[in-house]
């Protein structure tokens, strides 16, 4: 089974306009509709279920890196505590969830993971919501520099927890928060 729905749009600012669909049922290929309010414009976009061409950007792009690093730390994390079970030298159900138990690098690693899961709710829904809305031009300008802070910030806290390595994180959490406080107002704008 196909499935094709085509907008299209005036070409301003890439954003789509319910102008005119067209969606295609083909079993067999034999069913059509079309519903259409106005069809004063010009550019199509075509999605199909055996055949998905997803346009990848900036903000898409972001949004896949942020959730893969998230996996990453906790990938890490989950090595740490598998590698320490199998071993025998801790059972499967006495881990701190702070790692605290384990070792200070545990300790940064549980806090830099639980820093991704807290910060995604902002930073991820705003990704979502451009996404969702077709305003990914909203986004798109600073998407690369978001995960580039949230990548930084983790890894500095992984690296050290020394004074001056503390105030960088805190740097690239403080670009982290501008960015999506950025972001809010020119969706307000909308």
């Amino acid at each position: 089974m196909e499935i094709s729905i085509v907008r299209r749009t005036n070409g301003s600012g890439g954003r789509l306009h319910p102008e005119h669909f067209e969606a295609i049922f083909l079993p067999g290929g034999r069913e059509t509709s079309t519903i259409s309010p106005s069809a004063s414009q010009s550019c199509s976009i075509k999605f199909c279920l055996n055949d998905w061409e997803i346009p990848m950007n900036a903000t898409i792009a972001t949004l896949l890196l942020y959730v893969a690093w998230t996996m990453v730390l906790l990938f890490m994390l989950a090595y740490v505590r598998v590698s320490l079970t199998l071993t025998g030298k801790r059972q499967a159900n006495s881990f701190d969830p702070s790692g605290v138990d384990v070792s200070p690098f545990c300790n940064r690693l549980c806090r830099a993971h639980a820093n991704c899961y807290e910060s995604f709710p902002i930073l991820g829904g705003l990704l979502l919501l451009a996404i969702a809305t077709d305003n990914t031009a909203i986004t798109d300008g600073l998407a690369y520099y978001l995960i580039g802070a949230r990548i930084l910030q983790s890894t500095m806290q992984l690296v050290s927890s020394s004074n001056v390595a503390v105030q960088f994180r805190f740097a690239f959490f403080v670009a982290q928060l501008g960015i999506a406080v950025w972001w809010i107002v020119q969706f307000i704008k909308l």
